[in-house]
């Protein structure tokens, strides 16, 4: 249909591009395409009679990746920013107008010692330079599904072990963010008829401590789990070759006592609507599901 406009999800196979794929499959106003460097990971949204275009696409070939972007209004790119940056910049070389929307970390602002964030704090400088409508997302912890390594790593090992691994004092403030809210947030704005903000903050509406936090997991889990809390001298030495030891990665040993809010302004007018305690309790009811397969 000619002026309906066209919307590329990049990196649709992951947990994130997955719900923004189905969710704005269901939107009439506009055509919509996935793309994954692993296609069939994808081919559930073939059984559609009218399936949204599902494109390979591979974001580390740039040039490639940037040409296969080109005829798209719109472009969500779901991998972080330091992957889908450079595709964007080049698209801009290309003569490409669409609107962009990527994806960095809230602990940009958080943490200046590790260089995975020094690089994406680089990328959100060379995207920021960029002409055109773009907006970039920092959002803060995401969680809501069991592999999401953060608080689905966590109830997965409530539900499993007596006891449940606290870095520090468990003083810091910490506002997860559910996927579906963060994709509820990623749909609004690329459906937005006028420009985007352009630097967001993505936070979900409870902020509590991370002592806090690990009570509502406890509470959830139903089980006789204890909250342990070693000495940081005492851990630092048994984190394994992976960088981490049980639920715990060195990153989060660094950052134990760092408050976590959001570093960026949430959009106005914008506020998630899932609780900690539903999203845990769905988490939890994942794991039920899955142990019973």
């Amino acid at each position: 249909m000619a002026g309906v406009p066209q919307i590329a999800v990049v990196g649709a196979s992951g947990d994130l591009g997955r719900l923004i794929l189905a969710k704005l499959y269901d939107v009439v106003e506009i055509e919509v395409s996935g793309t994954s460097r692993k296609p069939a990971l994808l081919s559930d949204f073939l059984k559609h009679e009218e399936p949204p275009g599902i494109l390979e696409l591979d974001l580390e070939d740039v040039s490639a990746a940037a040409e296969a972007l080109q005829g798209f209004d719109k472009i969500i790119f779901c991998p972080i920013l330091s992957l889908s940056a450079p595709v964007g910049l080049e698209l801009r070389k290309l003569g490409s107008e669409a609107q962009m929307i990527f994806f960095s970390s809230n602990n940009v602002g958080l943490d200046f010692e590790s260089p995975v964030y020094e690089e994406l704090r680089q990328a959100e400088v060379k995207i920021s330079e960029m002409s055109g409508v773009w907006s970039i997302i920092r959002p803060t912890m995401i969680y809501g599904f069991l592999g999401d390594g953060n608080i689905g790593r966590l109830v997965q090992f409530a539900m499993t072990k007596s006891w449940l691994p606290m870095i520090g004092s468990g003083n810091a403030l910490q506002q997860p963010i559910h996927y579906d809210d963060l994709c509820d947030l990623t749909v609004d704005l690329v459906l937005r008829e006028d420009a985007p903000p352009r630097e967001i903050g993505a936070a979900g509406p409870d902020c509590v401590s991370l002592a806090e936090l690990y009570d509502k997991i406890i509470a959830a889990a139903e089980r006789n789990v204890r909250c342990i809390r070693p000495p940081l001298g005492l851990i630092k030495p048994l984190l394994g070759k992976n960088g981490k030891i049980g639920p715990i990665s060195a990153a989060q040993i660094r950052r134990a006592e760092i408050d976590k809010r959001p570093t960026w302004p949430l959009p106005e007018g914008w506020t998630a609507k899932i609780s900690l305690e539903e999203g845990i309790s769905d988490l939890v009811s994942q794991f039920r599901a899955n142990a019973h397969k």
